[in-house]
Formats: structure tokens, C-alpha cells, sequence
């Protein structure tokens, strides 16, 4: 999985041998949700349908776990400072 800057996911499905057999687009949506041992990433493929990826410590290894843990933090806050500005805009203040 990899996450650029402006939120595209770009999700890869590895066959028994670490082969790349599909690669698919999307984006993050909200909720982001960060445990200590689980990370909870909603996104939505191009084709409008959303999935829920959980991810788990031991599935990624502790670095790779802790680099993804940065890059959803990031975002969580990222989508909550956005929800509350259109909240501002649409005049509830």
C-alpha cells in the first residue's frame, strides 16, 4: 500500500510468491482510526465502492507499522480540521 500526499491509496495484491497480481486506486475517507496495535483506513476505490482496511502490528512489521501510523495521524487531523472549516463555511458557528 502506498499513500501520497494528497490522499490517493494505491493498493497492490501480492500472490504467494510476493508478485504483484492486481494494483487498484483510491482514495482516504473518513474515519481514520489509530490503536496502538491497529490501524483502521476507510477508502474509496475509483470504481465509488469504499472498503475498510484494518492493519495490524504484526502484519507490517514494527516500522512499517509505525510509518503508517505517522501518515494516518496526519490525515485523521487533516480531515477534522477540514469537517470543522466546512462546518464554519455552511454558517454553524
Amino acid at each position: 500500500m502506498e499513500i501520497d500526499v494528497d490522499g490517493g491509496v494505491v493498493i497492490r495484491e501480492l500472490d504467494v510468491n510476493f508478485k504483484v497480481t492486481n494494483s487498484k486506486s483510491a482514495f482516504l475517507t473518513s474515519p481514520i482510526t489509530v490503536w496502538p496495535q491497529l490501524i483502521v483506513l476507510n477508502i474509496i476505490e475509483d470504481n465509488e465502492k469504499p472498503r475498510t482496511i484494518l492493519i495490524t502490528l504484526d502484519a507490517v512489521g514494527a516500522e512499517g507499522f509505525r510509518q503508517l501510523k505517522v501518515v494516518a495521524l496526519f490525515w485523521a487531523r487533516r480531515m477534522q480540521h477540514a469537517e470543522s472549516v466546512n462546518h464554519l463555511s455552511d454558517g454553524n458557528f
